[in-house]
């Protein structure tokens, strides 16, 4: 039984396409014109650019689904990520690249491990990172907007690369602190 056929839910969208390459590795593919991509204009998508987080929680934290995950790790480009995106106590060994994103919810990473972080371009509600422990960049550059807050709380070995923290959030401070 193939990976993808365990994973039950696995979206059949429109542009979209789950495969596994010729090494074996799961791949998660959506095309789209790049004019197209700005995560404000999210809700002229259509279902074609929706991920589900559990799709993406289950191929990080799924023992099983972590082995076809590429050495890059997962990218995604100009996807609408359509909830809560709960990645806490997870340990994620590669990259977690989510750019010009849309994340309908929160992302919280509280105390989990990450490899590198990449949401540049993204449109956020909301990032929790307390005591997450990423281990070479965070990146929340090129557009990178979050509605509420973006909290760095307690050790972080990596670097962040950010835009203007003021402009991260129109409702409230940028928030970070590290010991």
């Amino acid at each position: 039984m193939g990976i993808a056929s365990r994973y039950d839910t696995i979206p059949s969208l429109a542009g979209a396409q789950l495969f596994c390459d010729l090494r074996g590795v799961l791949v998660l593919e959506i095309s789209a014109p790049p004019l197209a991509n700005d995560p404000q204009n999210a809700d002229c998508w259509g279902r074609s650019r929706q991920i589900r987080p559990g799709l993406i929680a289950w191929l990080c934290m799924d023992d099983e689904a972590r082995r076809y995950v590429h050495c890059r790790g997962i990218r995604v480009f100009a996807a609408d990520i359509t909830g809560t995106l709960g990645l806490s106590f997870a340990t994620i060994p590669f990259q977690l690249s989510l750019q010009h994103c849309r994340l309908g919810g929160e992302l919280d990473l509280r105390r989990a491990q990450v490899a590198q972080l990449d949401l540049d371009g993204s449109l956020i509600q909301k990032l929790y990172d307390d005591e997450a422990n990423v281990t070479t960049q965070v990146y929340l550059r090129f557009g990178f907007t979050a509605f509420d807050q973006v909290r760095f709380l307690g050790r972080l070995s990596a670097m962040i690369l950010a835009t203007d923290p003021k402009t991260m959030s129109p409702h409230k401070p940028y928030r970070h602190r590290v010991q």
